[in-house]
């Protein structure tokens, strides 16, 4: 298993680029940039929306220690992996001022970064989490909710849609038993 390290895409798109101004507004609100991270060679991708004020935006690895972060690890602990064994990324490689809502301009000027993942990851399976990501990944606009655990078909691979975690967390007792549940279901359409 191939983590983030010199041998790993995330390291390169480091080395390549540790101070991107693509977006002067979130090059002075970051304290990092935060990549990818995780095994390259596995047959899923997590894409998340953007590094977090109190998790990866300190850490540099997508969703670690703020509430969401603990809570996706939960899950992915909860079906047999370690957060290592599976690849995680976000839309946006910086965190926004005040944890703010990425821009569609910002999407698009980190879009090249999570395409360069996808193509070199070639995953099995895209787990698109939010719904800014359903947007950019696959222009589909509407309720996540409604969306929820639907699967698309798009360049040679399979995308499925689940709300971030951070909606999860609000309402765990609501929520948390249905993410569990999808979370299997990721695991079966990647073992499938």
């Amino acid at each position: 298993m191939d983590k983030i390290g010199e041998n790993s895409i995330g390291y390169s798109m480091y080395q390549y680029n540790q101070s991107c101004t693509r977006c002067i507004a979130l090059a002075f609100s970051r304290n990092r940039i935060t990549w990818g991270y995780g095994n390259v060679e596995s047959p899923v991708i997590f894409v998340g929306e953007a590094p977090g004020k109190y998790g990866c935006d300190i850490t540099g690895i997508p969703f670690t220690l703020d509430k969401s972060g603990e809570y996706f690890q939960s899950m992915i602990k909860a079906v047999g992996w370690i957060k290592e064994q599976v690849y995680v990324t976000n839309l946006v490689k910086c965190c926004p001022e005040d944890n703010r809502t990425p821009t569609v301009d910002e999407i698009k000027n980190c879009s090249s970064y999570l395409n360069l993942e996808l193509v070199k990851i070639k995953p099995k399976l895209v787990v698109v989490m939010g719904k800014l990501p359903m947007k950019a990944l696959l222009n589909k606009d509407g309720s996540i909710i409604s969306l929820w655990d639907k699967v698309f078909d798009k360049d040679d691979c399979k995308y499925y849609i689940i709300p971030h975690p951070a909606f999860i967390v609000r309402d765990t007792k609501h929520w948390g038993e249905y993410y569990l549940k999808s979370f299997k279901k990721i695991k079966e359409l990647v073992n499938g």
